[in-house]
């Protein structure tokens, strides 16, 4: 577990790390909140009790650094509305790529913002590879097609889709 409990030097004893997480739990004899190692609930590294202490009082291993950026309170100041509305509004799902490779450079950019990205449950323990070989491509998009066609529900649910869209896709799992 990566959240260690809480420097009670620096805690104020706002609560608010028991608001967001039910491993932090008021003391009432000791009047202060605790961290609590429970089975039932546990630690899923979300980094939300780090991210709301207004004192810093948590404490933590192996999450890495909190990044901050200059702005980030009020994203107004970094992009407008107009602008990030556009972007978003614009912004559309990819069914078809282009058969020009993306320059590693490109990809290691992409994969930075991916692992910034916010998730379900706010980790972010996502590791990403570089497939790029036509041929190891279409043979995991093989094994992906016979996994879901082998059974009768699977063949009935994605069989005929996938049979449509091989007649336009090399790797139809991944749309080439």
């Amino acid at each position: 577990m990566s959240i260690l409990g809480i420097d009670y030097e620096k805690c104020s004893n706002c609560n608010l790390c028991s608001a967001t997480c039910l491993l932090f739990r008021k003391d009432k004899e000791q009047n202060r909140i605790n961290f609590v190692f429970n089975p039932k609930y546990q630690c899923n590294l979300c980094g939300q009790c780090i991210a709301i202490c207004p004192e810093d009082a948590i404490l933590y291993e192996g999450l890495g650094d909190a990044i901050n950026y200059e702005g980030i309170k009020k994203p107004e100041t970094i992009a407008s509305y107009d602008t990030i509305f556009k972007f978003l509004a614009a912004n559309r799902s990819i069914r078809s790529y282009k058969k020009k490779k993306v320059p590693v450079d490109l990809l290691k950019k992409v994969f930075e913002a991916m692992s910034r990205a916010p998730t379900g449950d706010n980790k972010r323990v996502e590791k990403f590879s570089i497939l790029s070989d036509r041929d190891k491509i279409k043979n995991l998009n093989d094994a992906v097609l016979e996994a879901l066609l082998s059974t009768p529900e699977g063949n009935e649910r994605y069989g005929l889709l996938f049979r449509l869209i091989s007649r336009v896709f090399h790797s139809p799992v991944y749309f080439d």
